[in-house]
């Protein structure tokens, strides 16, 4: 099946306050630990949100795929900056698997 990953960003939201309602302290616990990593000193947001897209390809989590897109997206990155991290992350995984 293919992901609208247009709405998938609001699906996820969804499903997180889902979760919130039958584990409420893992979601508590989670949203500080989320917003203290959102405020960086030295890296703008667009490139902080380059990078989680490359570690959200590396761990294939698609939730945070299209979510860090979204973001990246909204910071100002372009459609090239985006398929550039993107490319070091596969770049990334594939040079690891050949060290195996």
């Amino acid at each position: 099946m293919m992901l609208d990953w247009n709405a998938y960003p609001e699906q996820v939201s969804v499903r997180v306050k889902e979760m919130s309602q039958f584990a409420p302290n893992a979601v508590a616990g989670f949203i500080p630990l989320a917003n203290g990593a959102n405020k960086t000193t030295y890296l703008d947001a667009k490139t902080r949100e380059l990078i989680a897209i490359a570690i959200a390809v590396t761990t294939r989590f698609d939730g945070c795929i299209g979510v860090y897109t979204d973001r990246a997206i909204k910071a100002g990155a372009t459609r090239e900056e985006v398929a550039e991290a993107l490319r070091v992350a596969i770049m990334s995984v594939d040079f690891t698997c050949l060290q195996c």
